[in-house]
């Protein structure tokens, strides 16, 4: 019985502790970042980039930073939008298509007329 145990445990890894580890990446290439890893930095770098032109904008020189600020706001929503859209859309496998009504001309279909 002890050989059906070993089946329900998985192994130990062969690779040392601080390599990575590429069991479960099913194929993905482990440089590429993943969609939700690629939509969490662009948000960090907008939130980072919009919190500075505002903090900048404070300063009487520089405040037509504020007007970029409110673009960077504006464009920020419409990011969220976008993702929220997206996120909610279902699959294209999901998505309920008109029946395709096939049309057979008559010689295909045997009749001589």
């Amino acid at each position: 019985m002890l050989g059906a145990r070993s089946i329900l445990v998985p192994r130990k890894p062969q690779y040392p502790a601080g390599s990575t580890d590429t069991v479960g990446t099913r194929g993905a290439h482990p440089l590429r970042a993943t969609a939700a890893e690629r939509r969490r930095k662009n948000l960090t770098y907008l939130a980072i980039f919009i919190i500075a032109t505002f903090v900048l904008g404070l300063i009487p020189g520089l405040r037509f930073l504020l007007i970029i600020n409110v673009i960077a706001d504006v464009l920020l929503v419409l990011y969220l939008a976008a993702a929220f859209y997206l996120a909610v859309w279902p699959p294209a496998s999901e998505r309920e298509l008109p029946p395709i009504e096939e049309t057979i001309p008559p010689q295909a279909a045997g009749n001589p007329y």
